[in-house]
């Protein structure tokens, strides 16, 4: 049994192309499990940020998080907002 944050998965490109559930330490090969029936249990909520047990508010950020960490900044998902290219520290 595995467990941990379900994540997007890898891939591995190969012929067939491989797919990998990442889990705590490990990878599932995911080509293995096609035609079986597997069965997903959620245990607890974690931010992908701090590792906490708080409620999920967007992209596997806790609310605090989501507003402090810059992998979620609004360039993230439209990089035309990006200021990293103006040279004060502040636009960023």
């Amino acid at each position: 049994m595995f467990q941990g944050v379900l994540q997007k998965m890898l891939t591995e490109w190969a012929d067939p192309i491989r797919y990998y559930l990442p889990m705590e330490g490990d990878f599932v090969l995911m080509n293995q499990l096609i035609g079986k029936e597997i069965t997903l249990q959620f245990v607890r909520f974690q931010c992908m940020n701090c590792g906490e047990n708080k409620p999920i508010f967007r992209q596997g950020y806790c609310k605090e998080c989501f507003f402090e960490v810059p992998q979620t900044a609004d360039w993230v998902m439209h990089p035309e907002l990006s200021k990293a290219h103006l040279t004060s520290k502040s636009a960023i």
